[in-house]
C-alpha cells in the first residue's frame, strides 16, 4: 500500500476548559507508514458446451486467494494497530446452470480466520467460516424473471475471538436465509 493510506484507531487524552482531565476513548482512523500486502489468485472458469444436451449449459467456477503482509496481528504481545483488517485466504467453488430460460447456480464459500479490529487494546479475530449458497430463476421474458434463492444453507454462524480462539468476541447466527423474488427489467 501507499504510504499515508494506512489506518490505525488512536485512543487520546482531553481536558476540559478548567484544566480537569476528562479521560475519553476516541477512536478514530490515522493515516500511518505503508506496508506491503502479497497476495496470489487462481482462477478457473469452464463451460462444458462441448456436451450433449442439456449438459451443454452446465459451468464450474473455482478460485483460491492467498494473501499476506508483513503487518499480521498473531498470538504474540504486540500493537495490533499494526495489522490491516479483513485480510485472509478464501476459497470459493461454483456450479452453474444458464440456457437462457432457466439460470441455477450452487456456491461454496470459504474464508480463513482474520484480523477484524481492535475492542479496547486487544485484537478482534473473525474465526474461519463457510456458507453454501443457492439460487434458481426462470427468465419469462427478456423483461420479467422470478427466482428463489438460498443464502447460507449449511446455517453456518461467525464466532468472532479475541487474542487467542478461546477467548470469546462474540458471535452471529444469520441462520438460513431465503428469498422469492421477482424482477422487471425496462
Amino acid at each position: 500500500m501507499p504510504p499515508g493510506n494506512r489506518l490505525d484507531e488512536v485512543t487520546e487524552d482531553r481536558s476540559n476548559i478548567d484544566g480537569d482531565t476528562i479521560f475519553l476513548n476516541i477512536n478514530r482512523p490515522r493515516n500511518l507508514n505503508s506496508t506491503v500486502v502479497d497476495g496470489v489468485e487462481i482462477a478457473f472458469q469452464h463451460v462444458f458446451d462441448t456436451l450433449p444436451g442439456l449438459l451443454q449449459y452446465v459451468g464450474v467456477s473455482a478460485n483460491l486467494t492467498y494473501v499476506s503482509s508483513d503487518d499480521e496481528v498473531g498470538n504474540e504481545l504486540i500493537d495490533a494497530a499494526v495489522a490491516l483488517p479483513g485480510l485472509s485466504d478464501s476459497q470459493n467453488f461454483v456450479l452453474f446452470y444458464d440456457d437462457g430460460e432457466i439460470e441455477g447456480r450452487v456456491a461454496y464459500n470459504k474464508r480463513d480466520r482474520f484480523f477484524s479490529g481492535r475492542q479496547g487494546p486487544e485484537p478482534i479475530f473473525t474465526n474461519d467460516f463457510d456458507q453454501l449458497d443457492v439460487r434458481v430463476a426462470w427468465n419469462i421474458n427478456k423483461t420479467y424473471q422470478v427466482f428463489v434463492e438460498g443464502t447460507n444453507l449449511t446455517d453456518s454462524f461467525v464466532k468472532r475471538s479475541g487474542r487467542f480462539e478461546s477467548r470469546f468476541g462474540g458471535i452471529e447466527d444469520p441462520g438460513a436465509r431465503y428469498v422469492l423474488g421477482a424482477r422487471a427489467t425496462f
